[in-house]
């Protein structure tokens, strides 16, 4: 491990540990900007896993961050691809980038049978009527999966030398998919409910919790056999856990108390018994769960906000978490650089005077307007030199 990526290690360990610290560490919650910050299409490179090196590589260069959320690696395209369905909807004239919202993929009837018998709804439900080139009847389409296994040996390797561009020739710290750190997901998330489409589940939700929450109780928290018994956080990695909560926005907080809840007590539990270190992403809302997230153990948690105020969340959790966020896209992309210094300097004054902060954008950066890169590069210049 190299002088910087020891530095910074340390730095956000102790960050975690709500100890007062000697500079702000800054995050990278960019994702597909970086493309166009490299002026590429995103057409191109979506699915060209050079350019998105090269993206990468030239990102880290020009601002240097210490702690990157993401690297793009959660949605591989080509794999989706060769089965026959797209994960997101993508052209450049006119811009686009969503996710495909026909998620609508099993019915009502079938979520009773996610918990007793997954496989059977998996592969003769969800997955033909997800992908097409695998619904030929009664079969299943060898060639579509063989292509689809050579897209992900393909994309694996991609990762692996996105990690190691980012992690060990410039020595910065990766949250997400990062070897040896122990992926858990809540049973919500991880049953397949979210598959009947956003219309059904929200009238489920409604109309048949009672049956979701046994369903969740029956497939429990994915991966927590995995993780450690041994004592202690892990030296070599920023975090031990990491827990990604991509459904919240679906539920209401009496709904997240049922669904969640339980799960979260015990992924608490277990890194404050074992002293560990978990790093919690929402990609949405989180303000009406803050009740619940507060709960967590002292030093052992860093969450990843976004899209609330920073200064309430630091208020409401700040006493047993860490937090990470605050810098709002709005003013990236619209503001002067002198209005994104000195709102960071006000921003910094509020919520890092403890250390018990690491400063990120408040979304994921994906459109050209959301960041101008002259921003971006006079908040990442100040970061760089400002100690506490």
């Amino acid at each position: 491990m190299g002088e910087a990526s020891a530095e910074r290690l340390s730095v956000y360990k102790n960050t975690v540990a709500l100890q007062n610290t000697k500079r702000i560490l800054n995050a990278s919650t960019a994702s597909l900007w970086t493309m166009f910050d490299s002026g590429y299409r995103i057409s191109d490179a979506a699915r060209d896993y050079e350019k998105r090196l090269d993206a990468t590589n030239r990102f880290h260069e020009r601002y240097g961050f210490d702690v990157y959320n993401s690297i793009w690696s959660s949605n591989p395209l080509l794999i989706s691809d060769a089965l026959g369905y797209s994960i997101f909807e993508i052209s450049d004239e006119p811009l686009l980038i969503q996710p495909k919202r026909n998620d609508d993929f099993i019915d009502m009837p079938d979520i009773g049978m996610l918990a007793t018998d997954k496989k059977e709804v998996v592969w003769t439900k969800l997955l033909k009527n997800k992908y097409p080139n695998l619904d030929v009847g009664e079969a299943i389409a060898m060639p579509a999966l063989e292509e689809a296994f050579l897209e992900y040996q393909k994309f694996q390797n991609y990762v692996r030398k996105a990690q190691e561009l980012l992690t060990l020739q410039n020595e910065a710290l990766l949250m997400q998919n990062v070897p040896g750190t122990i992926r858990v997901s809540t049973p919500f998330e991880e049953s397949g409910i979210r598959n009947i489409g956003f219309e059904k589940l929200s009238i489920a939700l409604r109309r048949n919790l009672g049956q979701i929450a046994d369903i969740c109780e029956q497939v429990g928290i994915s991966n927590y056999e995995s993780l450690s018994l041994g004592r202690g956080t892990n030296p070599g990695l920023p975090n031990d856990v990491q827990l990604v909560l991509n459904a919240v926005y679906a539920v209401n907080p009496k709904q997240f108390e049922l669904l969640y809840v339980p799960y979260l007590m015990k992924l608490f539990g277990y890194v404050d018994e074992y002293d560990k270190i978990m790093w919690v992403s929402i990609q949405s809302s989180t303000a009406k769960i803050w009740d619940f997230l507060k709960d967590a153990p002292k030093g052992h948690v860093m969450y990843s906000i976004s899209m609330d105020d920073i200064r309430q969340a630091k208020e409401k959790l700040g006493s047993t978490s860490a937090i990470s966020g605050g810098m709002p896209t709005k003013l990236l992309g619209t503001g002067t650089v002198d209005e994104n210094i000195e709102f960071l300097k006000r921003l910094l004054d509020d919520v890092a005077t403890d250390g018990a902060f690491i400063l990120g954008q408040d979304m994921v950066l994906v459109y050209p307007k959301d960041a101008k890169r002259e921003n971006l590069m006079a908040i990442c210049e100040y970061m760089s030199d400002m100690r506490l």
